[in-house]
């Protein structure tokens, strides 16, 4: 008789964990990252992911345990590929500005988790100040190589900005602090982040008040994780103004 309540127990338990399993979803990560929201240290299967949004998603989970991520790497090139086809990943966090209506067939977005801008960054010890695009004429701007710049892209592609490409911030705000080049297309967010990574002060550097442009960033979910997006959404909409994402911020940056 002992036996077979054992048996029964324990089918009841393994029923419990199949039941109670959670549902994976995958999450894109581009091999750059995006500091300080998205980060990687290493690569293939020792990489480890981190930063705010992976912090927000922890916060989610503990809410949700029916769901778990899965952070994947893919180059731009096989994201754009997966992202044409609705293939590849279940969540990724970009902008609407900077996804075509051809993707949006696959993927919805959100609920606007925070704004963000693009901004040219100057030393502080020159003398020029951006107000329009045509302050940037024969000067030299760093630009991270495979990134868009909407209206701008056409000035660089001309000759009229000289285009500096370089691989990552790092290397544009090296370059600007040593005088190499004049300017540099930053971000509000993402450079305060690896300038203070490299040891340098952020007040040696102007952040133009004009912005280059404006873009809210959010998660975007296939359509075939609706009940997934329902409940992200959700939770965004609790958090949105509690200050939770600014707190998380604010521990990055500072």
């Amino acid at each position: 008789m002992q036996l077979i309540q054992r048996a029964f127990i324990a089918t009841i338990m393994l029923m419990f964990a199949v039941t109670t399993q959670a549902e994976e979803y995958t999450i894109h990560t581009g091999p750059n990252g995006y500091a300080p929201f998205f980060m990687i240290e290493g690569s293939g299967d020792d990489a480890v992911y981190f930063g705010a949004i992976h912090d927000l998603l922890d916060i989610f989970e503990d809410r949700h345990p029916e769901y778990s991520r899965r952070p994947i790497l893919m180059t731009a090139k096989r994201a754009n590929l997966g992202l044409a086809r609705g293939e590849g990943f279940d969540v990724m966090f970009n902008s609407p500005l900077f996804v075509s209506d051809d993707v949006l067939q696959y993927f919805r977005f959100t609920q606007t988790v925070f704004t963000s801008r693009d901004v040219v960054i100057t030393r502080k010890d020159q003398e020029f100040e951006y107000t329009k695009p045509e302050d940037l004429f024969g000067q030299s701007v760093g630009a991270i190589r495979g990134y868009r710049y909407a209206q701008f892209d056409e000035l660089l592609e001309s000759g009229q900005i000289s285009d500096v490409r370089v691989d990552e911030h790092p290397q544009a705000i090296g370059m600007l602090a040593r005088g190499r080049i004049d300017a540099y297309f930053g971000n509000i967010f993402v450079s305060p982040y690896y300038i203070k990574q490299m040891g340098i002060k952020v007040s040696d550097f102007d952040f133009s008040k004009v912005s280059m442009y404006e873009f809210e960033f959010a998660f975007a979910v296939n359509k075939e994780k609706p009940e997934l997006y329902k409940k992200l959404d959700t939770f965004i909409s609790d958090i949105r103004y509690n200050g939770v994402l600014k707190r998380l911020l604010k521990s990055y940056l500072e």
